[in-house]
């Protein structure tokens, strides 16, 4: 048997509706040479197993529990055979020639290390994002310079995944992304994007919360703030170089302590709590986190200043709070 050039990998929680739609979508697309691996976090038998048996040709694992995104995708790559994995969001849908224009891509220059698509809306009608960009301290920025692709749509060859040691595993959700864009940059290769391949996803599918816009209330949810903040510090603490973080670490805090003060005045204290949760549990990790970004370093063949070229001097989330307005949580 062939082995596939493709590994589309789909971790889904709870999301079966969409996994439907996603896996017809991928059926439909005319690339050969591809394999297709369902992880079902917190498997619900009575939902999974009809799709098992709508689509006999994709590989199904389940687990007990919720082991998170980061974890999840690391245990499906061990199932692999592909010599590209492509990570996919089960709440997304590819256009008919995604796959083969992401490889195409991949193939044409070897210091690509991730690339990932034009994001749009699951109903076509509205353009997201083609990458997305990154401040300073480690926050999605709207910018033409793309740091890091979303995980819900994300290509890498499977040597690459594996020299990195994959997902951070303790991240659970959320950053997972930037965390492995930042060190596929510090490997000496680049970040890019396909314009020709589109995805379409619904977000806020799987971890709640809205797209941000002018025309209703940002909402997010309180868990998903934490997760960000939590992980956002432990990608710093990895990543950077020390001269980088004795600059960083005291204007992130002051950036927050600023954050805790606005959410004060907008009566929405609640937060406040969950920030302290993501510091303590940076604390009660830092030994793990170092252990780590003693590997980073190590391997690390681009310096900081590089890294910062790529990024946004301008504040992430107060480039959001401009364009949507003050963030609601539930």
């Amino acid at each position: 048997m062939t082995s596939p050039i493709i590994s589309i990998i789909i971790v889904n929680y709870k999301t079966y509706k969409f996994l439907d739609n996603c896996l017809n979508s991928i059926k439909q697309s005319p690339s050969s040479h591809t394999e297709t691996i369902v992880f079902d976090n917190d498997s619900t038998p009575q939902k999974i197993n009809p799709i098992k048996k709508k689509f006999p040709q994709v590989k199904f694992s389940t687990s007990s529990k919720n082991l998170g995104f980061g974890s999840a995708n690391n245990q499906a790559v061990k199932l692999a055979r592909g010599q590209y994995l492509f990570f996919l969001n089960p709440d997304t849908k590819i256009a008919p020639n995604t796959l083969s224009l992401l490889i195409k891509k991949m193939k044409s220059d070897a210091h690509i290390g991730i690339c990932g698509c034009r994001m749009y809306s699951y109903n076509g009608k509205k353009y997201h994002h083609s990458g997305i960009g990154l401040d300073i301290f480690g926050f999605p920025y709207n910018s033409q310079k793309t740091f890091y692709i979303e995980g819900s749509a994300l290509m890498i060859s499977k040597k690459l995944f594996i020299r990195l040691k994959g997902f951070d595993s303790l991240y659970f959700m959320f950053h997972e992304d930037i965390d492995l864009c930042w060190q596929v940059w510090l490997s000496g290769h680049t970040v890019t994007v396909e314009p020709s391949a589109k995805i379409y996803h619904q977000i806020g599918a799987i971890a709640g919360g809205t797209t941000p816009n002018q025309k209703q209330p940002y909402l997010t949810s309180i868990l998903r703030r934490y997760y960000s903040e939590r992980n956002n510090l432990r990608t710093l603490l990895k990543n950077y170089q020390t001269p980088t973080l004795i600059f960083i670490i005291p204007l992130y805090l002051i950036h927050n302590l600023f954050e805790l003060l606005f959410f004060l005045v907008t009566f929405q204290p609640k937060i406040i709590f969950y920030y302290l949760k993501a510091y303590a549990w940076n604390i009660l990790h830092l030994s793990n986190t170092l252990m780590l970004r003693r590997q980073v370093q190590n391997k690390r063949k681009i310096n900081d200043l590089f890294i910062l070229s790529k990024m946004h001097l301008g504040l992430g989330k107060l480039n959001v709070l401009l364009r949507t307005g003050i963030p609601h949580f539930k």
